[in-house]
């Protein structure tokens, strides 16, 4: 089940946020099976404090009831430090660290305690890389998107623009080939049918049964007037 809240305004957004939320906490609490919830742009619930102290109450109790919780956001400085953010990012079991300007790059590093080299490796890393840190250990990672995978994730506006182009290049070749495939104007109404469908064979072609059967009333006259 997705939840689509792209349109909503600046003001209503965190609202329909903790309400989606707050929905799919109560089917946690009256059906026992795995589930996984995706909060993307997190830190527009954590920076309303019923917001961030309703996220927070669920990073401590979700893997109790079954449910992972995953939180994405774009400003992982601001919520690294916030009173809410820090209680959902200690209670993360795996953390997933893309490229960070200076900035947010300063903020992770202390709060995830970083070495120089990881910081260094932050403020390079290329869009398909991240930096996972799961209990002591962390890797370096390469994300390859397969092509559903892409075409289901991507926001490149060329990409939409080639995409929404083809799209349209694909419609108006239907379109012409079903126009193609109809009949011409006013045949049905003056009655055309073709000839194997009335059972006429075409023209040129006389049909076998129809020749023994015509000599067959020519022998019969025949014989009729040999008896007179």
């Amino acid at each position: 089940m997705v939840f689509d809240i792209r349109d909503m305004s600046g003001e209503l957004r965190p609202i329909g946020v903790f309400l989606i939320t707050d929905f799919v906490w109560t089917q946690v609490l009256h059906s026992d099976r795995p589930r996984k919830l995706y909060i993307d742009e997190a830190w527009s619930l954590i920076q309303h404090p019923e917001g961030g102290r309703f996220l927070a109450n669920l990073a401590r109790c979700a893997r109790k009831r079954y449910l992972a919780l995953v939180t994405i956001t774009q400003n992982p400085e601001l919520f690294a430090t916030d009173e809410w953010g820090s209680v959902v990012a200690a209670n993360a079991a795996t953390k997933v660290l893309k490229k960070q300007d200076r900035t947010s790059a300063d903020a992770i590093t202390a709060r995830f305690q970083l070495t120089g080299g990881e910081r260094q490796r932050l403020l390079t890393f290329a869009k398909h890389e991240a930096l996972l840190l799961s209990g002591g250990k962390r890797v370096i990672i390469h994300v390859e998107a397969s092509p559903l995978e892409h075409r289901l994730a991507t926001t490149d506006p060329r990409e939409l623009a080639r995409r929404l182009e083809q799209e349209q290049t694909r419609s108006q070749e239907n379109r012409f080939v079903q126009h193609a495939d109809q009949k011409p104007t006013g045949m049905a109404d003056n009655g055309y049918q073709h000839p194997k469908v009335r059972g006429v064979q075409p023209s040129g072609k006389p049909r076998r049964a129809e020749r023994t059967h015509e000599s067959s009333e020519v022998h019969t006259r025949n014989s009729g007037w040999q008896d007179e």
